[in-house]
C-alpha cells in the first residue's frame, strides 16, 4: 500500500491511501476499529468536479473526520470536525474528483491524536450495520 500525507497544524490532515474497497464496493468494517452510532451524519449533493467538495451539513457527537473516497477505495482527502453541527463546509482534496465518477463520504471518530490515519480512526457504523456516510457524483 502506498500512502502520502500532508498536514495542517492542529486543524486538518489529508491523506491519500491506495486501498481497495469504497464507493459501490462494500467496506470491510472488521479490518479496523469501528463504533456504532446513529448520532453522526453527513449530507452532500452532486457537485462540479474539482479539488474540493462542499458538504451541506455534518454532525458529530465528538471530534471526528469526514473522509472522501473514490470507487477504488482511495482516500482523496479528509477534514477534522469538532462535536456539533456545521453547514456548508468545504473539504479540500489532495486529488481532484472527476466528472462522471461517484464518490463516498465516510465518517470517522478521531482516535485522539488529531491526525487522520484511515487505519487508526474509528469508522462510524449505524445500528443496522450500515456504514455512516453518503454518496455523490461529480459533474
Amino acid at each position: 500500500m502506498t500512502s502520502q500525507s500532508s498536514s495542517v497544524s492542529n486543524d486538518e490532515e489529508v491523506t491519500e491511501n491506495e486501498t481497495p474497497g469504497a464507493g459501490s464496493v462494500p467496506i470491510d468494517t472488521s479490518s479496523g476499529p469501528s463504533t456504532t452510532s446513529d448520532s453522526e451524519s453527513v449530507s452532500v449533493s452532486n457537485q462540479a468536479a474539482g479539488t474540493s467538495i462542499m458538504l451541506s451539513s455534518v454532525t458529530f457527537s465528538e471530534t471526528g473526520w469526514v473522509a472522501v473516497r473514490d470507487d477504488r477505495g482511495w482516500t482523496l482527502g479528509a477534514k477534522r470536525f469538532d462535536a456539533g453541527t456545521q453547514s456548508n463546509i468545504a473539504v479540500t482534496l489532495l486529488r481532484a474528483t472527476e466528472a462522471g465518477q461517484r464518490y463516498q463520504v465516510l465518517l470517522y471518530i478521531d482516535d485522539g491524536d488529531r491526525l487522520f490515519d484511515v487505519k487508526k480512526e474509528i469508522l462510524v457504523t449505524r445500528s443496522d450495520g450500515s456504514v455512516a456516510g453518503a454518496m455523490f457524483s461529480a459533474q
